[in-house]
Formats: C-alpha cells, sequence, structure tokens
C-alpha cells in the first residue's frame, strides 16, 4: 500500500470516528429529550387529572350550593307568605266581624306583622353582614335592663307553651357597661328563640355568668339551655353556615328563616367572642359565648339612671313622644294612600297639623302657598321621588334649615347615605315605628 493509501484510510478512519461519534451524542441527545418528553407528559397527564378532579368537585360544590340556596329561597317564601296569609285572612274575617271579635283578629294580625317584618330584619341584617356594612354602636347600657326586656318579651310566649323559662343572673352584678346593647339583646333574643320554638315541654334557660371581673373590665359568659329536641353531631355542623340549616325538614316543621344562628354568630364575633353549641339528640341544646364589655361605672345604679322603656305601654310612650309636638306643622309626601293614612292618622292623633302631597312635585307646589316646621319624605314616588325635590328644596336658601326627614322602605345602607347626600335631615324605615317618627321629629323640630 502506497503512502497515498495510507493517508486516505487514515482520513476516512477519522471521519467514521466523527460520524460514530455524531451519531452517539445525537443518540444520547434523543434519549435525553425523550425521557424529558416522557416526564412532562406524565406530569401533564398528573395535572389534566387532577384539575379534572377539581373541576368535578367545584362542581358537586356548586350544584350543593345551588341546591342549599334554592331550598333556602323556597324555605323563606314559604316563611314570608305564611305570615302574609294570615294578615290577608285576619283582615278579610274582620270586614265582616262583629266588633267584639275585630280586636281579637286586629292584635292577631299584629303579631303576624311582626313575625313579617322579623324574617325581613334577618334578611337585611344577613346582607349587611355579608357586605361587610355591619358596625358595632358602642354606648353605656345596664344589663339588667337588656335582660328585663328579654324577660317581658319571652314570659307570655313560654307560658302559652307551658315552659319554664327562668333566667339567672349574678346578684352582685349592680354595674354599667360599655357596649353595644342592641345587638346583644338581638343575640340573645335570637338564641332563645331558637330554643323555644324547638323545645315542646320543660325548660328554656338563660344563664349569665360571672367569668372575671377588675377595675376597668368585666367579662361574662352568656348561655342559653333548653330541654327540646337537641341535634347531632351532623346536624351541629350545619349550624352558622350561610343559606344552610341543620334539617330543612325541621326547619319547615319549626317555621323561621333559618338565619338568626349565622347573625347571632357575626355578631359575636365582631364583640370579640364565638358561639358554641352542645346538643344531645333528645335531651336538648345549650348555646353560649363569652363577651368582655368596659365597666362605665361601678357601684349601685340608681332607678332614674336609665329610664325603663320595657315598662312602658305603647300609648305612654306614645304620649311622651308627642310631648311638645302639639301645632307642629308636617308636610307628608307619600304617593300610597294607605301610607298616607298611616302616618297622618299617627301624627293628628298626636295633635300636629298635618299637610298631604302626593309626590316631590305636589310638594314644591304646596310648600310655596304655605309654611311648615317639618317635611317627611318618601323617596320612591311617581312624577316627582324624594331625592329630586329634596335637591330643588335645598337649592331655595328660605328651606336651607328646614328638617326634612326621609321614609323609605328601601333601608340599606347606600340608600340611606344618599339620603343624606342629597340633603336630608334624617331617615325612618317602613313600617313606620310611630314613636319613632314622632321622636325624630321631635329631634329636629323642638330646640
Amino acid at each position: 500500500m502506497t503512502a497515498a493509501d495510507d493517508n486516505l484510510d487514515i482520513k476516512w478512519r477519522k471521519r467514521l470516528y466523527r460520524e460514530r461519534l455524531a451519531r452517539q451524542t445525537a443518540e444520547k441527545l434523543l434519549e435525553e429529550k425523550s425521557r424529558e418528553l416522557y416526564l412532562l407528559n406524565l406530569d401533564l397527564e398528573k395535572q389534566v387529572k387532577l384539575r379534572t378532579h377539581e373541576l368535578k368537585a367545584a362542581l358537586v360544590k356548586a350544584e350543593v350550593a345551588v341546591k342549599v340556596k334554592a331550598e333556602f329561597l323556597a324555605n323563606m317564601s314559604h316563611e314570608i307568605r305564611t305570615p302574609m296569609n294570615a294578615i290577608i285572612g285576619l283582615s278579610l274575617l274582620g270586614m265582616n266581624a262583629p266588633i267584639d271579635k275585630q280586636h281579637h283578629y286586629l292584635r292577631n294580625i299584629s303579631g303576624a306583622s311582626e313575625s313579617l317584618l322579623a324574617i325581613l330584619n334577618d334578611i337585611l341584617d344577613f346582607s349587611k353582614i355579608e357586605s361587610g356594612n355591619v358596625k358595632l354602636e358602642l354606648d353605656y347600657f345596664n344589663l339588667d335592663e337588656v335582660i328585663e326586656n328579654i324577660a317581658m318579651l319571652f314570659t307570655e310566649e313560654v307560658r302559652r307553651k307551658a315552659l319554664t323559662f327562668t333566667i339567672i343572673q349574678p346578684s352582685n352584678l349592680n354595674v354599667l357597661l360599655k357596649g353595644d346593647a342592641l345587638r346583644l339583646k338581638q343575640i340573645l333574643i335570637n338564641l332563645i328563640n331558637n330554643s323555644a320554638k324547638f323545645t315542646h315541654k320543660g325548660f328554656v334557660n338563660l344563664e349569665i355568668s360571672l367569668i372575671s371581673q377588675h377595675e376597668k373590665e368585666i367579662q361574662l359568659q352568656f348561655a342559653v339551655k333548653d330541654s327540646g329536641i337537641g341535634m347531632n353531631e351532623e346536624q351541629q355542623k350545619m349550624l352558622f353556615q350561610s343559606f344552610s340549616q341543620a334539617d330543612t325538614s325541621i326547619t319547615r316543621r319549626f317555621g323561621g328563616s333559618g338565619l338568626g344562628l349565622v347573625i347571632s354568630q357575626k355578631f359575636v364575633e365582631l364583640m370579640g367572642g364565638k358561639i358554641t353549641c352542645k346538643s344531645t339528640p333528645d335531651l336538648g341544646s345549650e348555646f353560649f359565648f363569652t363577651l368582655s364589655f368596659e365597666i362605665a361605672t361601678s357601684g349601685k345604679i340608681s332607678e332614674t339612671s336609665i329610664p325603663s322603656s320595657a315598662k312602658k305601654t305603647l300609648l305612654q310612650r306614645l304620649a311622651e313622644a308627642a310631648e311638645s309636638l302639639e301645632n307642629v306643622r308636617v308636610l307628608l309626601v307619600e304617593d300610597t294612600p294607605l301610607n298616607q293614612q298611616v302616618a297622618s292618622e299617627f301624627l293628628r292623633n298626636a295633635k300636629l297639623h298635618v299637610t298631604v302631597a302626593d309626590n316631590g312635585k305636589e310638594a314644591l307646589a304646596v310648600l310655596e302657598q304655605n309654611v311648615f316646621d317639618v317635611i317627611l319624605m318618601d323617596v320612591q314616588m311617581p312624577v316627582m321621588d324624594g331625592f329630586e325635590a329634596t335637591k330643588i328644596i335645598r337649592e331655595n336658601s328660605q328651606f336651607a334649615h328646614l328638617p326634612i326627614i326621609a321614609m323609605s322602605a328601601g333601608v340599606t345602607l347606600d340608600e340611606q347615605e344618599k339620603c343624606h347626600h342629597v340633603g336630608m335631615s334624617d331617615f325612618i324605615a317602613k313600617p313606620i315605628n310611630p314613636v319613632q317618627m314622632l321622636e325624630k321629629i321631635k329631634q329636629h323640630v323642638i330646640k
């Protein structure tokens, strides 16, 4: 073999070596990429399975939520229609009843109306809680007064069911506390209502215990106990959940909005506590919570330090509210004839002078020709609503300080703020509370 052949053979071998090395490198790279692709595929399959599982779980959860809300709305419809049926039916019966029976019908109509209003208030409170618009109103209050008021509310009700209603509280608790007395009362009323509803025989007790007391703070435990139907563990897990009731069949049997416990829990949490439940089927239930209050003062509280409105009849409270209001001139702006009658008769019975306008436009015309001490202004009206009428009135410097009190069935915070924004002086929620209406007028008219 010549030198040229040897040189050619060396070049061929080098080329063969390079090709083999390149092929091995390519095969190794291909193997690595194939492995990476395989692992990515496995991970993708895993993620797809996980996502599919999550979507299925979310779908099931959504279907359950839809079902629960549907049941809740059906129950709300039932609860609203029940007192409405009583109101309409008793009203029709009262039209044809002799005088001696009419008082009985009217008393039952009033009771059904209060039940309906309680349901609507529950729905409104729940809506405020969901939107985060609930704020505590901290002020000084007498706990004995709150408890006395609750006792008066429930003594007659439990007597009708032949239940024993007992309130147990520390005998030496004569201190003035600072907190939200209205919310505390609402919580206790909800819990006692709940216990009384599910208790056929035996007792319902409200027990207040002193946990600790220092110079400036006191800690109290509130417990509502009953000998009612009780609950099992599964039913207890459903408590305090929005749109959930321990047992919808039981709710249908006993009534109620199913929101009372949710609202109570939220209010207790706002106050820094938590409601706990202990219950045994057929043996009864106990709901309890602990709250701390600032002590405003110590020692015995005099009978006159805080007036006891709970002891006064409606006629007495109306007389007090109407004091000094005789001959006050009121422009009542309201488009509904029945609402005109209700408000105007309450006012005239208190010896106020009332002029009625059907809408905002008519009110402006009446205001040009007459002098008034206060305007009660409905918000939603045809032709011209209360917002537009108030804006126009406030543009006239002559009426810059004329009190304009809004009246509205729309009691949301947004509507109240809108009333304030257009220049209204105050707000009264419908259904109208006659005592509150007179007190609002006195607040703005009597200086």
